[in-house]
Parts: structure tokens; sequence; C-alpha cells
């Protein structure tokens, strides 16, 4: 597992460098030469590709992160695994539709012995919709909070992508909000 990490900071690291590295190329080109509108539009559009890109090779290694903390890697005494399993759900590019979170019941033994690259599961019901806006504040993660540090009751720590003014006190500070689910 830690080569596997190893290899995706390395292939995130290349990433960087190589949009370092073309974004240095762009700019003195148009500082110093001259570039067609085209050619322009061209670098461009690559230089996002490889923002989205790296993007990807991020969600991978979280997603990773995830499998690898809810496996086999805690004592059992100490941590009970559920065996459903809580899907955000949400737009991908425009920003302006519903999110929910869709609960699926018996997951963990259907997902052991699952062995197809894409699996369609009618097993899911929608749980609720997180608070949300347009264009900001649009429900990313949510982290089931443990019964001992929510009064036994089943809630939800939300974090928003593009969090909104309302939600940023001080710098470097973003609040999310707790959610009551089934």
């Amino acid at each position: 597992m830690l080569f596997f990490y190893v290899g995706l900071v390395a292939i995130i690291f290349g990433i960087l460098g190589k949009f370092l590295m073309e974004t240095y190329k762009l700019m003195t080109t148009l500082m110093f030469g001259e570039l067609e509108k085209i050619g322009l539009i061209i670098k461009v559009l690559e230089l996002v590709d490889m923002t989205m890109v790296a993007q990807l090779v991020w969600v991978v290694a979280l997603a990773g992160v995830s499998l690898f903390v809810t496996t086999d890697h805690f004592d059992k005494k100490d941590m009970k695994k559920p065996d459903w399993l809580d899907i955000l759900a949400g737009p991908t590019m425009v920003l302006n539709g519903q999110i929910r979170v869709f609960k699926w019941p018996a997951a963990a033994p259907l997902l052991a012995t699952n062995r197809d690259p894409l699996r369609f599961e009618a097993a899911l019901t929608a749980s609720v919709s997180p608070p949300h806006g347009r264009r900001t504040n649009r429900a990313e993660a949510l982290y089931d909070r443990p019964p001992a540090l929510s009064g036994g009751l089943p809630t939800w720590i939300v974090l928003c992508d593009a969090p909104g003014a309302d939600r940023k006190e001080v710098k470097h500070t973003v609040f999310g909000d707790l959610v009551r689910h089934k």
C-alpha cells in the first residue's frame, strides 16, 4: 500500500512539474514572443486539462486512503465498521443542482465479494439533502461522527467546496454543518 501512495505522490509531482514548465513557457511566449489566438486557447486548455488530471489523481489518492482506513487497519475491538455505505451525490460540472446523500444498506458484504468493474445498485435510499447554495457552499465531504461525540444521535459533519463568506470567519478557517441522519 505504501508503494501505491508513493507512486501517486510521484505522479502528482510529475504533473505539477509539467504544469509549472508549461505555465512558464506560456508566460515567456506571451511576454517576449508572439502567439496566435488559437495557439493561446490551445495552451490554456492544455493547462486546464493538466489541472483536471491532477485533481483526478488526488481524488483517487483520497479514495485509496478512505479504503485503507475502512479496511482491516484498525483493531477490531476499537472500531466497529458499519455494513452500509453513505454516498454523497451531486452535480460534478455545473454547481447548481441538488445534492443528496444516499444510503446503501448491506453494502460491505456485497462490495467484498464484487468482482465486476461496474455495479448498478437499486437498493439505494435517499437519506437527506445537506444544505447547499448556488455556486458556493456545495457539500463535498461528510464524516459520520462517532456516537460518543454526537450524544448518541446519528450526525454527519458536512464540509463544503467553494465555501461562501458566511463560512469563513477568520483566515484558514472554514465552518461545516452538523446534519442529523437516520
